[in-house]
């Protein structure tokens, strides 16, 4: 299990068993990841919940405005391409993956 795997699945589990932390969290998870040691995955991380009235919309970073010729000649022709460096889609992966695999560990689903 990779280290961003171990990291959510440690904050999702914490988050499902201590109300308080899970409160924590919801006010400034930075803190509260770093009282539980779960820094390890140097972002900025933002908590919200859906609920029945409301649904989150997570949209990917902006790409990147200074694009190379190789980077232009990739999205000429019209369709659409979000610009990630390798090392963004593969964090982005990882992190997709694992929160994938707690949901469907955990019975969650997508709605």
């Amino acid at each position: 299990m990779s280290m961003i795997e171990n990291a959510v699945r440690r904050v999702a589990e914490a988050m499902h068993d201590d109300p308080e932390f899970r409160a924590r969290m919801e006010e400034d998870p930075n803190a509260a990841m770093a009282e539980r040691g779960l820094d390890e995955l140097d972002v900025h991380v933002r908590v919200v919940a859906d609920t029945e009235e409301t649904f989150h919309v997570v949209f990917p970073p902006a790409p990147n405005a200074a694009l190379s010729d190789d980077e232009l000649d990739s999205v000429a022709g019209g369709w659409g391409y979000v610009y990630q460096t390798p090392e963004q889609r593969e964090r982005q992966n990882r992190f997709s993956s694992a929160l994938a695999a707690i949901r469907a560990e955990a019975g969650w689903s997508a709605v």
